[in-house]
This record gives structure tokens, C-alpha cells and sequence, in this order.
């Protein structure tokens, strides 16, 4: 590091945009005493690039290609933290690396996961770090590859010459038959049972996956820990929890749109909550620009097509009806209240896959939509029209318990797992509809298939 306090030392006033940050950390980024003594330095100075942007909301979206790929440069003092159990100092610079406020930052309460340390799975919790054993050289490019044939992706590695990416048949796509292998493999990787040697683990808030892509693994997590945990996007501290009292429904052109939108309407009643909707055939775009931004709807649900493009993730978008589409560039806030955070459901494909990092500006239609206001719950993948409805009236189910939505997420994915009949004995309480519950008992899932159970992701 003697070129760095050259640098530092004799061309300190000649650097300019991210170059000061990047000197810093490349400075202390190999010792975490180092970091720790110069945090407050490393802090400042990541806080002074990011301002140097100006204000977020008035850039382009395509903006963020370019931040977080700066961003990588803090990766290396990212590990260094988080091996050293320091949480609460990684959720500092991250909030200042993406502009959120101290008083609006999550606490240090929440666990990083690095899935491919050369050591293996480290789940990184304040002053306390678990590990899993693995090869990761070797087993993270074999999950790659499983998850590749699973979703119709072509992730690949510039590093590795002998990796091979085969040419999916229908790109984006879900292969149900490649689900169990991937569900599998990443169970046994990961070995979700570890994180209970973790003192009050319960109390954990959410988890966020240090890595350069999504992974599957917030429900194959909640099966084998007893909860879900929120994946964590925002890294805004969410407000309490609003209690559902008035609900809005958008009806898109999915094939199942009015069947789903008439059972929510009857589970909802059931439970004496409030339901208005919108349907695409009578409704303009305006009409759910307003509603959607009406604080006085506790929950906003969305039945709509989802389009996302991997390759070019500025491009993605709802199609809330034929003709108008709701760009992640036109998502307005969610209103803002002091008295809590209400839930967004987008039933759509793709609702909440991201790009980019996994960073607070990756770029995703759902993600664009979650901050200290409002939480997520959407779909990581492609879905089956009938398997997302029956998820969704189990969710509806569920959120009308007042419980958390978390465990609102957590108890619709372990009654999903376990089949038509008990789904029936709990939805028939409520929906009344012969035609919608007949929809029910006549489609042939398989109700165990990680395709069908391991879409909904719950982000906060």
C-alpha cells in the first residue's frame, strides 16, 4: 500500500470523482482495525461522492448502472466488516454509499450472508459470525449452472474458461422439471439450520445476500429456520406495520385477473375489510396513478403481466392494461404517513427480481416501490397464472389474521407446500364462488415443486 500514501500524501487535491474513496479504502480495506480506526474518514468521504451526484430522484435510471458499479469498489471493505461482525458500521457506509439518512437507516439487527467465500457460507450477524464449510470455488459455479437451466439464464463467469453457458430454450422462462435439483442443492449448500446456533436468532430482521446476483433462497430459509426473514433492499428502517383496513385492487389482463379479483373481494369481506378496485376494461392509467398513491389503502394489490428484461432492466415494466404500461421510471412514491408502512402485492412475473448487485439501486419493478412506507411482496420468476392465485388468496388469508406480513408470507408458503386439500378447507371459509373454488380443485400442481412455492419473495 505504498503507492496509496504516495498518492495520498503528494496528489490528494488532484483526485476527483469516486478516485479519493477508492484511495481510502484500498488504504485499510485488509484490516479491520484499521477500518474501525478510520471509519468516521471512510464514512465522510463516501458520503461527499454520493453527494457530488446531487439529488437521486432528478437523475436518470440509467444512473444507476454507473453506481453500482462504483460501488464494487467497496466491496472488499464490505467483507472485512462483516467478517469482523461489525453490522452495524456496514449498514453505516452502505446507507451513506446510497444516500439514506442516519435517522432513516435499518438497525444492526439484521444478518449478511456471503455465499461464496473461499471458506464457504458465512452468515454474518453483529459480533457474531457463522460459518458453513464449503468448497465454494467449485460449488457456486455448479449452482450457477443449476440455476441457470432452472430459470433460463445465462449467468456466467468471466474468470472461469471452462464454465459453460448453454443457450436457454425459452429465456426467463421457469422449468418446473429443473426446480427440485436447484431447491436441493441449494439446501445443502447453504444449511439454513446453522443460523439457529445464533442466540435470539428470531430477532434477526431480515437478511441480505452479499453477492453479485439473486439466489433463491428466502422460502428454502424460512422451511428450514421456522420464519421468514425480509430480504432486505431498501436498508430503509421500515415503519410499524399498517393494520389493513381498506384495501385497492387493480384488475389487469391476466387470463385469471377476475376469478383472483373476486375471491380477494370475498376473503377481504369475509374479515369486515374494506375492497375497492379497478378494472383495466372501464379504468385508465390515471385511475391507478391516483389510487395507488391514495394513503388511505392499507394495502395495494396488483394483478397484472410483469415484463423484465435481464439485459436491459431500465426497460421493465407493468402492463396494467392493453395500451398503458407502468415504467419503473413513472412509479411515484408510495405516500408517505407517519403511522406506518403498508404492503404492496404485485401479482406479476418477475414483480420482484433486480439487477445489478443486489444493491439498494439495483433496478427492479417491484424493488423501484419499497422504502420506509411500504414493504413488498411479489415473484422472482415467471408464475403459473393458477399457482400465483392460490399463493395470492392464501396471502389475502393470512394478512387478514393481523399478523405480520413477514409471517403473513411465511404461513402461505407452508400451507402452499401442503396441498390442495387443506388450502380448500381454509379458503372455503371465506370464498363462497363455486366457479373460483372449482378453479382450485380441478388444476393438477404439484404443490411441493420449488417452482410453484418458491417465487414469493417478501422485501422490505
Amino acid at each position: 500500500m505504498q503507492w496509496c500514501n504516495i498518492v495520498k500524501r503528494e496528489y490528494d487535491g488532484q483526485l476527483k470523482g469516486h478516485e479519493p474513496l477508492q484511495l481510502l479504502v484500498n488504504l485499510y480495506q485488509h484490516d479491520l482495525a484499521l477500518l474501525i480506526e478510520h471509519f468516521e474518514e471512510i464514512v465522510s468521504t463516501t458520503k461527499a461522492y454520493r453527494e457530488s451526484w446531487g439529488d437521486q430522484k432528478s437523475l436518470p435510471l440509467l444512473v444507476n448502472y454507473h453506481m453500482v458499479r462504483i460501488y464494487s469498489i467497496l466491496e472488499k471493505t464490505m467483507v472485512t466488516l462483516l467478517l469482523g461482525g461489525e453490522i452495524v458500521k456496514a449498514n453505516r457506509l452502505i446507507g451513506a454509499y446510497f444516500g439514506i439518512p442516519d435517522n432513516e437507516l435499518i438497525p444492526g439487527t439484521n444478518c449478511y450472508i456471503i455465499p461464496n467465500h473461499p471458506n464457504g457460507v458465512a452468515f454474518c450477524l453483529e459480533s457474531n459470525v457463522i460459518w458453513v464449510a464449503a468448497n465454494a470455488f467449485d460449488e457456486i459455479p455448479k449452482i450457477t449452472s443449476i440455476s441457470n437451466k432452472f430459470l433460463g439464464a445465462t449467468h456466467m463467469f468471466t474468470n472461469l474458461m471452462d464454465f459453460q453457458v448453454d443457450v436457454p430454450e425459452r429465456e426467463g422462462v421457469p422449468d418446473p422439471n429443473a426446480a427440485p435439483k436447484l431447491e436441493e442443492t441449494l439446501r445443502s449448500y447453504f444449511q439454513f439450520k446453522e443460523m439457529l446456533k445464533v442466540p435470539h436468532i428470531d430477532r434477526c430482521t431480515g437478511y441480505y445476500l452479499s453477492y453479485g446476483t439473486q439466489m433463491a433462497i428466502q422460502n428454502i430459509m424460512a422451511l428450514e429456520i421456522g420464519f421468514t426473514l425480509p430480504l432486505i433492499h431498501s436498508f430503509q428502517a421500515p415503519l410499524k406495520k399498517r393494520t389493513i383496513r381498506e384495501v385497492y385492487v387493480w384488475e389487469g389482463e391476466t387470463i385469471l385477473a377476475e376469478y383472483e379479483r373476486l375471491g380477494l373481494e370475498e376473503i377481504f369481506s369475509f374479515f369486515n375489510i374494506k375492497v375497492a378496485y379497478s378494472s383495466h376494461h372501464t379504468a385508465k392509467q390515471t385511475d391507478f396513478l391516483h389510487n395507488y398513491s391514495n394513503p388511505k389503502y392499507d394495502l395495494v394489490w396488483i394483478i397484472c403481466h410483469g415484463q423484465y428484461f435481464h439485459h436491459e432492466a431500465h426497460k421493465s415494466h407493468l402492463v396494467l392494461g392493453s395500451g398503458f404500461n407502468l415504467n419503473i421510471q413513472d412509479i411515484p412514491n408510495a405516500p408517505t404517513q407517519d403511522d406506518g408502512r403498508r404492503l404492496l402485492f404485485i401479482d406479476a412475473c418477475d414483480g420482484a427480481t433486480t439487477s445489478l448487485s443486489n444493491s439498494p439501486q439495483s433496478i427492479g419493478i417491484g424493488p423501484a416501490m419499497i422504502g420506509r412506507h411500504q414493504s413488498l411482496l411479489s415473484h422472482g420468476w415467471p408464475v403459473d397464472n393458477h399457482s400465483s392465485m392460490i399463493m395470492g388468496f392464501l396471502i389475502a388469508y393470512f394478512l387478514c389474521q393481523g399478523i405480520s406480513y413477514s409471517e403473513a408470507h411465511y404461513n402461505s408458503i407452508m400451507t402452499f407446500r401442503k396441498g390442495k386439500d387443506l388450502i380448500i378447507q381454509l379458503l372455503s371459509q371465506c370464498i363462497k364462488n363455486e366457479d373460483i373454488l372449482d378453479r382450485i380443485r380441478n388444476k393438477d400442481l404439484a404443490f411441493d415443486n420449488f417452482v410453484y412455492w418458491g417465487s414469493p419473495i417478501y422485501m422490505e
